[in-house]
């Protein structure tokens, strides 16, 4: 891994900047915002929630629309677009004066923060990369978890100085100009790495992904692909009651966070080498294990060892299945045709977690809909959904054929 940093390091650099920047538009970021946005604005936790799910639903909606154009556009270009995009929605947000101006802000920073630079460093780095494509993935993907170490403290402290919108301001002149400037830079003279794939004697990109859609395999996965984002954003979101069922404080919980956050970077660096190893498709099915161990060890042990346990395998599950997630799409569809397919699962992952969290609500008060599951049922049905999506996969992987990225391997 460390041989790949040191032979092309402007492309790991590229893809590293674009994903630390991609924290401007991230949950972890916005939430250290929220309280000073709904005390402006007068809303209360339920009305900037539905506000927050509705603009995140409608950037995922978008995202395929604009995500396929990185096949047939020059990357320098197309990153310079989406670094501006992103500072031109900080802003927005920041001079919000209302509820309409804060939907539409929110959206432009989900559709360019968390959708389009996020898009933009991993479509780049699957294209380009082949056989080390994991461990490019893997080094790429450590952006997101800097951001989440770095940014949310740098972000109260500002706020405490100049307050919310000086720093939403700062955030997107340091995120999407400064960070994103420097990471383009590295690539000016890039041809080769900067121009859309073409191999020789393939049909031109269209900006179309049907190629996915029409893939077996990946319908029998889609289960297991969304299955960390959904199911573990629901329980992260849903924390504090099942602190309260467990006997338990958030602020326990909120404190082992730290711990989450630590264990997805040796769950992303693994992950590299074992997808170069066996690939992103063998893997698939596998990657849960961390958190079903984590999960059952919560329910039969309420102990606050066994949170910080439950966290920490959640965590690492989430670094392994983030890298195993990237790499996979790669896999299925040639480089031409990456983009469009990338950014059609990512709103599909988006869309996911914008569900979990409104599933489990209903499951935990019922809403007279269904009987109230508590915490230890929440539990339950996660491991039973990840270990059930785990074996309906490793069945696809024996029984379906793959696609077809592997004929049209990049590099």
């Amino acid at each position: 891994m460390f041989e790949l940093l040191r032979r092309e390091p402007r492309f790991i650099a590229f893809g590293f900047m674009y994903t630390f920047g991609s924290s401007a538009g991230q949950t972890f970021f916005i939430s250290v915002f929220v309280p000073s946005i709904a005390a402006a604005m007068a809303l209360n936790d339920a009305e900037f929630s539905f506000i927050y799910a509705g603009a995140t639903i409608a950037s995922a909606l978008v995202l395929p629309l604009l995500g396929k154009f990185i096949d047939r556009t020059d990357l320098f270009h197309y990153g310079a677009v989406v670094g501006i995009g992103l500072t031109l929605a900080c802003f927005f947000t920041a001079l919000a004066t209302g509820p309409l101006m804060l939907i539409g802000g929110i959206f432009l920073l989900r559709l360019f923060g968390q959708g389009l630079m996020s898009h933009t460093a991993i479509t780049a780095a699957a294209r380009w990369f082949g056989r080390d494509r994991g461990k490019a993935l893997a080094l790429t993907s450590l952006g997101h978890a800097m951001g989440e170490g770095l940014l949310p403290v740098i972000a109260v402290a500002l706020i405490g100085v100049i307050g919310w919108r000086f720093s939403f301001m700062l955030s997107g002149l340091l995120l999407g100009l400064l960070v994103a400037g420097t990471a383009l830079y590295w690539i000016r003279a890039q041809g080769d790495f900067r121009r859309p794939f073409q191999r020789e004697g393939a049909k031109p990109a269209t900006g179309e992904a049907p190629g996915i859609l029409s893939i077996p395999w990946f319908w029998a996965n889609l289960p297991l692909y969304i299955a960390s984002p959904m199911i573990l954003t629901a329980l992260i979101f849903h924390q504090g009651a099942i602190a309260a069922d467990l006997g338990k404080t958030l602020e326990l919980f909120a404190a082992s966070f730290v711990v989450f956050a630590a264990t997805r970077v040796p769950g992303s660096l693994v992950g590299g080498p074992l997808i170069d190893r066996f690939s992103a498709r063998f893997l698939m099915p596998v990657h849960l294990v961390p958190a079903i161990a984590g999960i059952l060890v919560l329910i039969f042990w309420h102990s606050t060892l066994a949170v910080l346990i439950y966290m920490a395998l959640a965590g690492f599950t989430n670094g392994l299945g983030g890298t195993i997630r990237q790499a996979v799409i790669a896999e299925l569809v040639p480089a031409q045709t990456l983009g469009a397919a990338r950014s059609l699962t990512s709103s599909m992952m988006v869309l996911s977690t914008a569900a979990g969290p409104a599933i489990y609500g209903v499951l935990l008060t019922g809403l007279g809909i269904v009987p109230q599951t508590g915490a230890v049922g929440l539990l339950w049905i996660s491991a039973l959904y990840f270990a059930a999506s785990s074996l309906v996969g490793a069945a696809a992987n024996r029984f379906l054929p793959a696609g077809i990225g592997d004929e049209a391997e990049a590099i």
